[in-house]
C-alpha cells in the first residue's frame, strides 16, 4: 500500500466517516464475543479527538485521541484486517503523537492487547504496572506509557 494515496485527517463524530469507523470497531472488538452493538460507542466520543485514514470513501484505520489537562489517551486503534502491516498503523500513531505534541502535553496512555505489545514498543510506548481484564471484553491488555519530548 502507498500511504501517500492514504487521506489522514481528524474528523468529528458528525462525519459521513463515523458510521464506518464504528462499525469497524464493532466486527473487530466486540462481535466477536457476542456483545451488542451498543457497546461501541461510550461517554468519551463527543470529547475526544478522531483520527482517521481512508481511501477512496472507505475507512482504513482510525484510533482516538482523549485529552485531560496533563495527558491524552489513545484508545481504540483500529486497522482494517485487508491494510494491516503495511505501515499504516504506525502512521496513524506518528500523526497522533504529533498532534499531541503540538497541544503542549508531554505524556500518551493507552491500553494495549497483549497481540499488539511489540507493536507499540516499537513506537517508543513502555509497559507500566500488571496485566488486566478489559471491563468492556475481559480480554487481557496492558497499560503502556510514552513521554513526549
Amino acid at each position: 500500500m502507498n500511504l501517500q494515496q492514504v487521506n489522514f485527517s481528524f474528523i468529528t463524530t458528525e462525519s459521513s466517516f463515523f458510521e464506518q469507523i464504528l462499525d469497524l470497531r464493532y466486527k473487530t472488538f466486540f462481535e466477536p464475543f457476542q456483545l451488542k452493538r451498543s457497546i461501541v460507542q461510550d461517554e468519551l466520543e463527543d470529547s475526544s479527538l478522531h483520527l482517521l485514514a481512508s481511501k477512496d470513501g472507505n475507512v482504513m484505520g482510525y484510533l482516538r485521541v482523549t485529552l485531560t489537562e496533563t495527558e491524552a489517551f489513545i484508545s481504540q486503534m483500529i486497522v482494517d484486517p485487508s491494510c494491516r502491516k503495511q505501515g499504516l498503523g504506525k502512521e496513524l500513531i506518528t500523526l497522533a503523537l504529533e498532534k499531541i505534541k503540538a497541544l503542549g502535553l508531554k505524556k500518551v496512555i493507552l491500553d494495549s492487547r497483549l497481540n499488539a505489545l511489540k507493536f507499540y514498543e516499537k513506537q517508543g510506548f513502555q509497559s507500566v504496572g500488571n496485566v488486566f481484564s478489559s471491563r468492556k471484553t475481559g480480554l487481557l491488555h496492558m497499560k503502556m506509557e510514552k513521554a513526549l519530548v
